[in-house]
């Protein structure tokens, strides 16, 4: 089927005069005529009555104009969107995650990622920030979720949100003596500078730290 005769069938139709319909397609009439003409004998059908005053569609024409409307409809969405992917980003991304995936809500950036990139196809690698962030310097992941700073000025990093890190201790409802504040730095350094890593819980009364992924 060629889609120009359908624009010629749904240009006269609409028109009702193969004058009128030849300027819109910017054609000459006879090229019009010869058009629709085509058509009729494609699909063995009349189309148009000629009359003295135009065309009018024949019951034929009227059922199969339906048709061709939706046919030119499908068409222009195709051209759209093969317009809207040349030239896009397209290829494999390896991104690495961390923790829990609701809480670096990474339902909600892949679909922002789909909807952008429809041609990439994103690989997610569960990591720890420190082997995340090397794997990005060394090229195995092309971006990677992190926590704490970014120590390496070489990458380029986007700050998606504050956490709030909270020391547990079973004890401070029964111990009146706070945690000593050199103690309680050294353990607010460490939490930093190791955000990936497990917990950790202090017993007040023997005076010690344990890691919890000991």
């Amino acid at each position: 089927m060629d889609f120009n005769r359908l624009r010629s069938f749904a240009a006269v139709a609409e028109a009702g005069h193969l004058t009128r319909a030849a300027e819109k397609l910017h054609i000459s009439q006879p090229a019009l005529s010869a058009q629709i003409k085509a058509l009729e004998d494609e699909l063995d059908l009349t189309l148009f009555e000629r009359t003295s005053t135009g065309m009018t569609l024949t019951a034929a024409g009227k059922r199969l104009l339906a048709e061709a409307d939706k046919i030119l409809a499908a068409s222009q969405t195709f051209e759209a969107e093969a317009r809207a992917l040349k030239g896009g980003i397209s290829g494999k991304a390896r991104v690495g995650t961390l923790s829990d995936p609701v809480f670096i809500r990474l339902g909600e950036f892949m679909a922002a990622a789909l909807e952008r990139y429809p041609l990439l196809e994103i690989d997610f690698q569960h990591e720890i920030t420190g082997v995340a962030m090397q794997r990005v310097r060394d090229g195995s992941l092309e971006a990677s979720f992190y926590y704490g700073h970014m120590p390496y000025p070489q990458l380029a990093d986007v700050a998606l949100r504050e956490l709030a890190y909270r020391i547990a201790d079973r004890f401070a409802a029964s111990l009146e003596d706070p945690l000593p504040e050199p103690l309680r730095q050294r353990l607010v350094s460490s939490a930093l500078a190791n955000p990936g890593g497990g917990g950790c819980f202090f017993h007040r009364r023997q005076k010690r730290v344990t890691d919890l992924r000991k």
